[in-house]
């Protein structure tokens, strides 16, 4: 039945689609209907999350995602991969339209993952509001990292998420501060787990429901602690490991200190590679992503990655 609808859905005309749309909540309300035949029936919507591109046009794609809701509220705890793969798909799509209807639905999904005991759900068992708190804290981190990807010099001019222009990145800001970390039991959970799962200081005062804090100062502090902090970390883990292992008479703050005070004569990436002894694949690899990843004094205290994002902010 859900098959035909979801048909209908996609290629049918905006009467057509009304009716089917009507239909699909009827069958989703059903009290009378056995649970797992119901959630049989809407496991159609998953499987059409896969073909979702084939969809004719943009009106009957959002269509399709107004429905996927009753999808997401009874599959999505048995399909979260499935769902939560759709929605970091198509919040980045180029129409506002889809993009727009997906946060309209996206409350539905969020409704699944039970990050703490209420006094509706007693019956959840502490492995499953583990596993819905990485779920959620994965989810939020995901489109956090999306938000790097999307940044755009522009948008610093802008102080509230709500004054930026349409965007992949506004909808990608909606999506996190007024959805996702729409409370502060969602902001503590989230700060929690990136501290100590991510490796990150903070995420506070990077942004809010009502505050755009992205100009380009703000940005670069957010880099620094969401991917130069955690690389360190686990740069200065790994090659500590390697000295220990090849019992090399070198500590990990020996190369730190090299690579502060590169220079030409003696302090440079050669002597780092003849005191250590990392000829190899692996030895080279972590000395060069060191290099990388750690500051030089030549940079003013920058590491390269960061004079790389500096030069791509002066760019655009």
């Amino acid at each position: 039945m859900i098959s035909q609808l979801i048909k209908i859905i996609k290629t049918g005309d905006k009467a057509a689609v009304k009716e089917a749309q009507k239909q699909v909540a009827k069958v989703a309300n059903d009290r009378t209907l056995d649970r797992n035949a119901l959630k049989k029936e809407l496991w159609a919507f998953i499987g059409e999350m896969k073909t979702f591109d084939q969809i004719k046009d943009i009106d009957h794609q959002t269509y399709f995602i107004n429905t996927v809701k009753w999808a997401f509220i009874y599959l999505g705890s048995d399909y979260f991969k499935e769902c939560e793969e759709f929605v970091i798909r198509q919040i980045q799509n180029p129409s506002g339209k889809i993009r727009q209807a997906l946060l309209n639905a996206v409350d539905w999904l969020d409704m699944t993952l039970h990050i703490t005991r209420s006094s509706w759900m007693k019956n959840i068992s502490d492995e499953e509001i583990e596993r819905d708190r990485k779920r959620f804290c994965e989810f939020a981190y995901k489109v956090s990292q999306l938000l790097d990807w999307n940044y755009r010099k522009e948008y610093s001019r802008y102080k509230y998420i709500a004054s930026l222009p349409p965007s992949v990145y506004k909808s990608l800001q909606v999506l996190l501060n007024d959805h996702l970390l729409r409370g502060e039991l969602h902001e503590n959970i989230f700060e929690e787990f990136i501290r100590e799962e991510k490796g990150m200081l903070s995420v506070k005062g990077r942004g809010s429901k009502k505050s755009h804090a992205a100009g380009r100062e703000a940005y670069k502090s957010y880099f620094h602690e969401t991917n130069v902090l955690p690389q360190q970390k686990l740069l200065r883990e790994a090659i500590s490991r390697l000295l220990k292992e090849r019992s090399v008479s070198m500590k990990f703050e020996d190369i730190e200190h090299m690579i502060y005070e590169e220079d030409d004569a003696h302090h440079n990436f050669n002597a780092l590679l003849d005191k250590t002894g990392f000829f190899d694949e692996e030895g080279f690899r972590l000395l060069n992503d060191a290099w990388n990843y750690f500051p030089h004094e030549s940079l003013n205290g920058l590491c390269p990655m960061e004079m790389l994002l500096k030069e791509h902010l002066e760019e655009k």
